[in-house]
């Protein structure tokens, strides 16, 4: 277990590695401000010189690169949050709909209406669900209540909407039949206006659910790499002239199919604000950070759909 240090051991440990620090005041108030293990040990990793095992800062290094890498990966962080949120809530509301509308608002989570190839995947889900459902009434939540005092076993689909977290709705598209899949890509091929099929929407799902999940526990985001990438067959990489979008790229690749073009565009521009931070880094360091991204160099012409509306 390492000791404590206070603010000032803290930046002498870092300048007897090697780390160039201009302002030790402003480098102090960041620090106060900023937790040390979140920030220094966080982000610093690509900084080290490998060569050697003293864990030295490679020559050149200072305290604004870690800086910069950190507010790359938290306005990622936070600013990416929005717009997993409009399409999580746009994901349940169709889902929802559509499964209420097949089987009405109160046997709808019958197994026999899910695919009969996910069964056990299926019965785990449900119970699952049904756990969420009695621990909601348990600590009173009003939506869940009211629909107890009316005597129902299950509370209708659109209240579940509001209590099921974002991995449980994309387990429950995956699990669906066919059927219901095939109906709700259709609806949202038509309003967002573009060939969406049920594996784009599944693979999609579930790659957007493990970065929402970093997102809202303020985890390191910008290197994450889920094992759920798109192959070099799927249409996401004939779009983005990909041979496996992974990564970080992945995710984008993923909100492609699930947002229309003008939020779609908006958030590209987040990626353009971000890439912003590191622009002061030298060629080889960006290069890395693409690489640890997944990002292309030439993603802005890959990606951008109505290029009119880029802004310069």
């Amino acid at each position: 277990m390492k000791e404590f240090k206070t603010y000032d051991e803290q930046i002498a440990a870092l300048k007897s590695r090697g780390l160039q620090i201009k302002d030790e005041l402003a480098v102090r108030s960041f620090l106060e401000r900023n937790d040390y293990y979140n920030v220094i040990t966080g982000y610093s990793d690509i900084f080290i010189d490998n060569s050697t095992n003293n864990k030295k800062y490679i020559h050149g290094i200072g305290f604004d690169n870690i800086k910069a890498l950190w507010s790359f990966d938290k306005l990622l962080r936070h600013e990416l949050f929005k717009f997993m949120i409009i399409v999580e809530r746009n994901i349940k509301s169709k889902l929802m709909y559509h499964i209420a509308q097949k089987y009405g608002e109160y046997d709808y989570l019958n197994i026999d209406f899910f695919n009969p190839e996910c069964v056990l995947k299926a019965s785990e889900l449900l119970e699952g669900i049904h756990c969420e459902i009695a621990r909601q009434n348990e600590n009173k939540n009003p939506l869940v209540r009211q629909y107890k005092t009316q005597g129902r076993m299950l509370p209708p689909p659109w209240i579940l909407a509001n209590i099921l977290s974002f991995g449980q709705i994309s387990r429950l598209y995956r699990c669906l039949n066919q059927g219901l899949q095939s109906t709700i890509a259709k609806d949202l091929s038509r309003q967002l206006k573009k060939n969406i099929f049920p594996k784009d929407i599944i693979t999609s799902l579930k790659i957007v659910n493990l970065f929402r999940n970093l997102c809202a526990h303020d985890q390191r985001l910008f290197d994450f790499m889920p094992h759920n990438s798109f192959s070099k067959k799927h249409l996401v990489n004939t779009h983005c002239n990909s041979d496996k979008a992974s990564g970080l790229f992945a995710f984008v690749c993923s909100m492609y199919y699930l947002q229309d073009a003008d939020d779609f565009n908006e958030l590209l521009q987040v990626f353009i604000k971000a890439f912003d931070c590191i622009k002061t880094f030298s060629p080889s360091f960006i290069s890395i950070i693409h690489s640890k991204t997944g990002f292309p160099k030439d993603w802005r012409d890959l990606l951008f759909i109505n290029k009119e509306k880029i802004t310069p």
